[in-house]
């Protein structure tokens, strides 16, 4: 089954994703039309996935191929940028279906490297509303069009030490809180990221939103942000661009504090004395999906393989290996979920967490140019 409204229909009415976040507040799925998926003849042959690593078990992938027949091939990257340059390089070609950010699609639309996804193939009721929704505000449509779908969700929010830090579960600190002199040289970041949020505490998170798209707003924030970060550089143990790097910078650095993945601070926190927490300006959220290249060889095989992920079971299943978190509505996965997941997710995210999740806004292709240029600046400092 798929949502009652088409994406595109509600774009022709100018509907926003605000709009759409108020009226799903609680999380609940709209009633749905009873529609009835298109039939297509069962597909074979390979479906070549391109993903980010970790985000897929073994597990999922011989699920498949045991109930469709369809032998996987699966390749892997570390960051948006590898999977960008790597489509660029073959205009779209050598994969069937990758995993884009949903903040990073807009910057495949001028070369032409992705092609529209059909909604009716899609089987979408279960997913929650603002997700579903959150491509009319992350870009993930072009012409009206969809080129991006949800598959995962997380953030990046503050991981502590406890011992160092505090004990107190319920407390929220400010990003400004990495640059606190108790932790100087106990502190990790990723360059991006930390800049991002530098100018967020300096601007305000909402400010900062309205000022991602203009290019000469941007240029000014992120100068004095830069700026900062290097006049207080010995603040910073360690820069990390992965989660080994960011988990290595508390096990092997002795942080105290640091900017990381979600996925990173509740695997540090499952076996040690350490906390992730959603900071008090709210989380940086990240949404990843799946998108057709421009040369997909077996089109087909890519809306199985999206229907399949989308059913609760295999959901679940890889969720409870991987521990991002699933856009299915929580009613309908929880039953499949095991209970360290759920109770994971329970006490890092409380409803206030939940209500301030400040979601990546889109990027161009002069946003990702001028974030390269301050990342080097702030590495080379």
């Amino acid at each position: 089954m798929t949502k009652s409204k088409t994406t595109g229909q509600l774009l022709e009415k100018s509907e926003t994703r605000r709009n759409f976040l108020k009226k799903s507040a609680a999380a609940v799925l709209l009633a749905p039309a009873i529609m009835s998926i298109k039939t297509f003849a069962k597909s074979s042959g390979t479906l070549r996935l391109y993903c980010w690593q970790g985000y897929l078990t073994k597990d999922t992938i011989h699920a498949f191929e045991k109930a469709t027949g369809i032998h996987v091939q699966l390749t892997t990257y570390g960051s948006n940028e590898e999977l960008y340059l790597k489509l660029r390089a073959t205009s779209g070609a050598g994969y069937d279906c990758v995993y884009p950010t949903l903040d990073t699609i807009a910057t495949y639309y001028p070369e032409n490297l992705l092609q529209p996804i059909d909604e009716s193939r899609i089987n979408s009721e279960n997913i929650m509303d603002k997700f579903w929704y959150s491509d009319l505000e992350g870009r993930g449509f072009s012409n009206g069009q969809r080129y991006h779908l949800p598959f995962i969700w997380g953030t990046e929010g503050l991981t502590i030490d406890t011992d160092q830090v505090g004990h107190d579960a319920n407390k929220r600190y400010s990003l400004r809180e990495l640059w606190n002199p108790k932790w100087q040289g106990k502190m990790s970041l990723r360059p991006k990221s930390g800049m991002v949020g530098v100018a967020r505490w300096m601007v305000g998170s909402d400010r900062m939103r309205a000022i991602y798209p203009k290019q000469e707003a941007m240029e000014k924030v992120l100068t004095k942000a830069s700026r900062f970060i290097i006049k207080n550089k010995k603040q910073i143990s360690s820069f990390w661009t992965n989660a080994t790097e960011a988990s290595a910078a508390f096990t092997e650095g002795n942080c105290a504090i640091g900017q990381t993945w979600d996925t990173t601070g509740i695997l540090l926190s499952e076996s040690t004395n350490y906390r992730y927490t959603c900071p008090s300006e709210g989380a940086f959220t990240w949404i990843d999906g799946p998108s057709i290249t421009k040369h997909a060889r077996n089109i087909d095989a890519v809306y199985e393989w999206i229907n399949f992920a989308y059913k609760p079971q295999i959901s679940a299943m890889n969720v409870n290996v991987t521990g991002y978190n699933s856009v299915l509505n929580p009613k309908i996965i929880r039953p499949y979920l095991n209970g360290r997941v759920v109770n994971s997710f329970r006490r890092v995210y409380g409803e206030q967490d939940i209500a301030n999740l400040w979601p990546w806004p889109p990027m161009g292709i002069w946003t990702l140019k001028m974030f390269a240029k301050f990342v080097t600046q702030i590495r080379s400092a």
